[in-house]
């Protein structure tokens, strides 16, 4: 593995850590038990993915391949469970105006937002 991929990949996940860290949902609102759940899980599946790098670090050859594909397959969890949390909480935008976009101009650009 070259010298800036493996930096490159140091620094990812420590800036990750950092922001997965003060992460916490805080609500006394029993609707949010579930989120902090499945929080809980992308939490796990990002330690999980740090567990399997740190090893492809270490490792060598075909070992250090399967150790990045195990990571990833764990980063990308870890991506879709954060997902659904972010957007239990922010709900993804409805129409242009959510996004801060003006009216579009023409038959084609109207918004049906139901």
């Amino acid at each position: 593995m070259s010298r800036p991929f493996r930096q490159f990949a140091i620094l990812l996940a420590s800036f990750l850590d950092t922001l997965l860290s003060f992460l916490y949902i805080q609500s006394t609102d029993p609707g949010y038990r579930n989120l902090n759940e499945q929080f809980s899980v992308a939490k796990t599946k990002y330690y999980e993915g740090l567990a399997w790098q740190n090893k492809a670090l270490l490792a060598k050859e075909n070992e250090a391949l399967l150790c990045f594909a195990e990571a990833a397959s764990a980063f990308t969890s870890c991506q879709a469970y954060a997902k659904q949390v972010y957007e239990a909480v922010v709900p993804p935008p409805r129409s242009p105006k959510d996004l801060g976009l003006g009216d579009y101009l023409g038959s084609w650009g109207k918004w049906a937002a139901k």
